[in-house]
Order: C-alpha cells, then structure tokens, then sequence
C-alpha cells in the first residue's frame, strides 16, 4: 500500500473526479483503478476518524429517484465543494499544519 502523503497526491491529481463528496471521491478513484481495495478501505477509514464533529447533511439513497444523483449518506462539507475536501487531503495526508497557508 501506499503511503498516506503518496495517496493524498493520487486525490489531488485526479480533482477532475469530484463531483459531490469524500467518500464518493475515493469510491470513484477506486473504481478507476486508481486506488486499491486495502488503499480504498484506509482512506475510507481516515475518513471517518477525522471526519469534522458536526453534520451539515445527511440524506439515504432513495430508489424511486427523488434524489437525482442516487447518493446516500452523510455529508461533513458543503455538498460538492471541493476546497474543504481539499483542505482535509492536506492537512491529515500531506501532514501540512497550517493549511490556509497552503492556499
């Protein structure tokens, strides 16, 4: 497996496929075959034990469609903004302490 600073430069040179949150992120990358299974499941769980205390949304896919991306789950972030996302890979990936500094 790669290192985490390896693997926050795989996310970051692949932003062209974020397209609502985190975890779909890393999901997406797996599923191009940019990420392993056992790299997948590490962030994922990364993911979770950094994840911000407070929730700003959380929504379950729904299989009659209403919602329009078929997404489920929870959201930590602005729904589809990158920069905080970003902000995450630096901070506890790259290991960058002050990261408004990185911007």
């Amino acid at each position: 497996m790669r290192s985490d600073r390896d693997l926050g430069y795989v996310l970051l040179n692949n932003k062209i496929h974020f397209k609502h949150g985190l975890c779909h992120w890393i999901n997406r990358l797996y599923t191009l075959k940019l990420l392993t299974e056992h790299e997948r499941m590490h962030l994922l769980d990364k993911v979770d034990k950094t994840k911000p205390k407070s929730l700003i949304v959380r929504w379950f896919y729904n299989p009659h469609g209403h919602k329009p991306d078929g997404l489920g789950g929870n959201f930590y972030w602005t729904y589809g903004d990158i920069k905080p996302r970003v902000k995450w890979v630096f901070r506890v990936l790259l290991g960058v302490k002050n990261v408004s500094k990185a911007f």
